[in-house]
């Protein structure tokens, strides 16, 4: 179980680059229908929420579980959309310098960005794996009254999210090499 645990991520990238080399669209257009379905989780937590208020202020019968769960929903949405946001190039960027540059040290910017991008988060996967692997073996609980093993689907959510992002990146990277222009030939 601990080799599963440990390779997988790394098996999948390969995969990833190896399909991404090849036709990169399956695995852009499953990243894009990953992104847009979980963002409906957003709308559940907005109806916890409102269903909390209702129960809090108007029965005076506020719940144990409802803030936990919004917590758990919007923290899954965040983690598992990274991959679209990475995919969509929709991250935060400081352009002040990036705008002014010509597109030969833009191209190298923008190497430059995704190297390190799939660096940190290639530390992310293999720093999140053992604490993946503890939470669902031991099936982590949060530790409050209402107490879910709420933990053993967040940390394997940093996992997961962090090779969406990875195999995101990856395809970015690949394009941006592939669309390469030699500065002196143009």
């Amino acid at each position: 179980m601990k080799a599963l645990f440990s390779y997988w991520p790394w098996i999948l990238i390969g995969i990833a680059f190896v399909v991404a080399l090849i036709n990169a669209k399956p695995i852009q257009n499953a990243i894009d229908f990953l992104g847009r379905s979980i963002s409906y989780f957003y709308l559940f937590a907005v109806i916890i929420s409102t269903w909390e208020i209702v129960l809090r202020y108007g029965f005076n019968a506020p719940t144990l579980w409802a803030h936990e769960l919004v917590i758990c929903f919007c923290g899954l949405c965040y983690l598992l959309s990274g991959g679209i946001v990475t995919q969509d190039r929709a991250h935060i960027r400081i352009t002040a310098l990036y705008q002014i540059v010509s597109s030969r040290i833009k191209w190298y910017l923008d190497l430059f960005a995704m190297t390190l991008g799939a660096v940190c988060i290639g530390l992310l996967i293999h720093a999140s794996l053992r604490q993946t692997r503890m939470a669902i073996m031991v099936w982590e609980k949060t530790g409050s009254a209402w107490d879910p093993p709420l933990q053993a689907l967040i940390k394997p959510g940093i996992s997961i999210g962090a090779v969406l992002v990875f195999i995101a990146n990856l395809i970015l990277l690949i394009n941006h090499l592939k669309n390469y222009k030699n500065p002196e030939q143009s």
